[in-house]
């Protein structure tokens, strides 16, 4: 082995080992990154990591970090869906307008009066 980052036997079959069986924490991403992608098919796609953490503590009663989240949904490629805002226009009613009961006059003889 030449070069700068040469590696030791003992580290290549560690390393090795590890590819064959995978440990719990690697067990336990699976099983987490089927439930982010049932989130994910269930809610059409919009949620991101932090939305789709509570979803999981809520729903699964998993209380995981949200790091761990975005890093699961990195591997997995999803992404939240950024929508665009829907203009607001007020409600279809028509404003109440009350009666001039003082009687008092509005209209300005001058600018700025």
């Amino acid at each position: 082995m030449s070069g700068s980052r040469s590696l030791s036997k003992s580290g290549y079959y560690k390393w090795l080992r590890k590819q064959k069986s995978p440990s719990e924490k690697q067990k336990e991403d699976e099983s987490v990154k089927k439930k982010i992608m049932d989130c994910h098919q269930k809610l059409r796609g919009i949620y991101g990591y932090r939305r789709i953490q509570v979803w999981l503590k809520k729903i699964y009663r998993l209380h995981i970090n949200h790091k761990r989240v975005q890093r699961l949904m990195n591997e997995l490629g999803i992404r939240a869906v950024i929508r665009k805002k829907k203009p607001y226009y007020g409600k279809k009613e028509t404003c109440v307008t009350s009666d001039n009961h003082l009687n008092r006059d509005f209209t300005a003889s001058k600018p700025n009066e």
